[in-house]
Formats: structure tokens, sequence, C-alpha cells
């Protein structure tokens, strides 16, 4: 039996020079609020949108990462700050993953109803919702790098 101990980070330097790169910096412009998207962009938030804050998810679709809370918790965020109802736009990516289909399903369904009853609550798209197999580094690096906020919330990881 053999244990070691690996420290997993970011490489700071490529990161950075990720985030330089002409692909993602055009990305990031399409994704931005101010940017009001194109057809070559996956989000497009279209007009109106000028003046919002843009907070950006990405989560893997599994009961346990937590996607189903955090959209309750911007549902009591926005009964309780009303005033922020028409300051936000929330990008959400869910991640599929192939293990687990049971809790795919019933996550991917609970997800659906709660993004369509927050949309439906306040009379507009305050969340864009999409699905995916994956998402490469540099689309990741330019929704980061448009948003206002990324909000992280897990209820387990790793």
């Amino acid at each position: 039996v053999s244990i070691t101990c690996s420290h997993v980070g970011l490489d700071k330097e490529t990161i950075l020079n990720r985030l330089a790169d002409s692909q993602v910096q055009q990305l990031a412009h399409r994704f931005s609020p101010l940017g009001g998207g194109d057809s070559g962009s996956r989000f497009r938030p279209g007009r109106g949108f000028q003046n919002m804050k843009l907070i950006v998810g990405i989560d893997e679709i599994e009961g346990l990462r937590g996607m189903s809370l955090k959209l309750l918790g911007i549902m009591r965020f926005l009964e309780m700050y009303p005033e922020q109802r028409n300051s936000i736009v929330i990008k959400q990516i869910g991640v599929r993953l192939d293990s687990r289909p049971d809790d795919y399903l019933s996550t991917t369904n609970e997800v659906n109803k709660l993004i369509a009853r927050i949309n439906k609550r306040y009379g507009r798209k305050i969340i864009e919702y999409e699905e995916r197999s994956s998402i490469c580094l540099n689309e990741r690096l330019a929704l980061l790098k448009a948003a206002d906020i990324f909000l992280v919330t897990p209820v387990r990881g790793g």
C-alpha cells in the first residue's frame, strides 16, 4: 500500500495566458451583458441587459452538488431584495455526468421546474439555463471573465 499527498491547483501563468487569448476575449465579450451576444455565442443576453449584473454558475447535474439548493437560494434572495429583480441576469450551466442516471433524471427535472418557476414568477428570463455534456476551458474562462459574480455553492464536492 502506498499513500501520497498530491496538491492540486491551478497554474497561474497558464490561466493568465489563456485569459489574454483573443478567443477567450471574444467569447467574454459575447457573454457580457454589454457585449449583447451574437449568433456565435451560446448565451445571448440581448437588449435591455446593459445595466444588469451577470451572475454565472457552472455546476455538475448531481443531487449532491446542490444546484437545486442554489436555485432556492436565488429565489429567496429575489423575495428578500425585490429591488434586485431587475438588476441581475443569471447564466447557469449544468454539466451532465454519465454516472448515476437516476440521480441525473431527478435532479435535472427538479432544476428545470425551479428555473421555470423563478422565471415565471418574475415575468422575465432571470435565469438562462443550458445543459451540456462538457464545457471547454476557454469557454469557462470567458464566462468567468464576463461575470460580475461567479456563484459556487456545492453541498458536497470532491
